[in-house]
């Protein structure tokens, strides 16, 4: 099984709101609303996940107290009727919450796994897509223009659809349909020259999780090849199943929120470089939109 850090070495599941508030650092420069929304809405969800688990924990532990308590309610309180099928439910309850609680809620963690991923491709898709929409120059990159899609399912889509299109396609070109990585998010960045360097550790984190995330949706959590060829120091064996536990979720949403802050501070440094390339060039004069009238006369002799 995966050798996690804990809560203590990385950053806590339970952060702060605010923690990772990565775009609205003063110092950084103005990044465009249609390049962050997305990354906003995803840092929302990811606060919304964990405090949905840790309160979904909190309450299954509950139920394993319900027939214990229903008992003692049924003895003291007898103006109240208990059905004895109301106790029996609570007492089957109690004991899948006790297993639930043994085991650390795995089934929990995956769900809440999966859903982190698919949220996370869906902001890295929604800010190219802006981006697209409201850059249209970034369509002459070289990666577009190799592109072959029928004009007639292109005409019909609408205008954000077709930018989703475009997307989707980008994964098919050469090279990029069989790399490996962390999926189509990665692919996409790259084409955008928004490739972010981050370490080792984290990458090493966002890779796993999203072969985990695979193996969960694609093969009811049963390890395949490509786990084991991806992920070789997770120690799988082909056919174990995989547990998400609470110590590699927090580590897996620690990884994605350092992968958000280090994306903004790429989209900073490239509409800040932009700003300065545009300031420089409203700087140099365009001697050839000179008026005639405008042009220093000869001086003419005087008479």
């Amino acid at each position: 099984m995966v050798t996690a850090r804990t809560h203590s070495q990385r950053t806590r599941t339970s952060a702060a709101p605010g923690q990772y508030d990565v775009v609205k650092t003063a110092s950084m420069p103005k990044v465009p609303k249609y390049a962050t929304g997305p990354l906003h809405s995803f840092m929302d969800y990811w606060s919304e996940c964990f405090k949905l688990l840790h309160s979904s924990m909190q309450g299954i532990s509950v139920l394993r107290s319900m027939p214990n308590t229903l008992k003692v309610l049924k003895e003291v309180d007898t103006d109240q009727d208990y059905p004895d099928e109301q106790i029996e439910d609570a007492k089957k309850n109690a004991e899948f919450a006790e297993k639930e609680c043994a085991s650390g809620f795995p089934l929990l963690h995956a769900h809440t796994l999966v859903g982190l991923w698919g949220a996370f491709e869906s902001a890295i898709e929604d800010m190219c897509v802006g981006i697209l929409l409201n850059e249209p120059i970034l369509l002459q990159n070289s990666a577009f223009a190799k592109m072959r899609i029928p004009l007639a399912e292109f005409e019909l889509l609408e205008k954000d659809e077709r930018m989703r299109l475009l997307l989707s396609e980008i994964q098919r070109l050469p090279g990029n349909f069989r790399r490996q990585g962390f999926g189509p998010s990665e692919v996409w960045l790259d084409s955008f020259d928004l490739t972010c360097n981050i370490d080792p550790e984290t990458q090493k984190s966002i890779k796993e999780m999203h072969h985990i995330r695979n193996v969960i949706v694609h093969r009811g959590s049963i390890v395949d090849r490509r786990l084991i060829r991806e992920c070789p120091w997770m120690r799988f064996k082909i056919g174990d199943k995989v547990v998400v536990k609470h110590e590699h979720l927090g580590r897996y949403g620690s990884a994605l929120c350092e992968f958000i802050v280090v994306l903004v501070q790429r989209l900073a440094k490239k509409y800040a470089t932009e700003a300065k390339d545009q300031s420089k060039q409203e700087e140099v004069p365009d001697t050839n939109s000179l008026s005639p009238s405008s042009e220093i006369a000869e001086e003419k002799p005087r008479c």
